[in-house]
């Protein structure tokens, strides 16, 4: 995602930043969140993969030569990506948010 046009479009009064200076904010707060969304990831497959691939192979659907076995799980993959990259990109925007709503906020007074 584009987090700088995100940014200048939620924030107008950020036009007078620097694109780099902006770029190195956002930068900085992707690295500090990474532990986080590492941990989301880690749930996305813990929730939705794994009970999902057991109950496959719990109900007898498992077989290594069937498209809609490995269709099903190339479909939860997807899923849980998908939430992942969902959760991801609502935790930098919040971040970003925060950062910039208080700096904005100490800028007007």
């Amino acid at each position: 995602m584009d987090y700088t046009s995100w940014v200048r479009k939620t924030y107008p009064d950020t036009d007078s930043l620097e694109s780099g200076e902006l770029q190195d904010k956002i930068e900085k707060i992707k690295s500090a969140n990474e532990l986080f969304r590492e941990a989301v990831k880690l749930i996305a497959v813990l929730l939705m993969v794994l009970p999902f691939n057991i109950y496959l192979y719990v109900s007898g659907l498992h077989s290594s030569s069937s498209w809609g076995y490995w269709g099903a799980v190339a479909l939860s993959l997807l899923v849980s990506a998908l939430v992942s990259v969902y959760f991801e990109q609502k935790s930098i925007k919040y971040q970003l948010t925060k950062y910039f709503q208080k700096n904005l906020n100490l800028r007007k007074s």
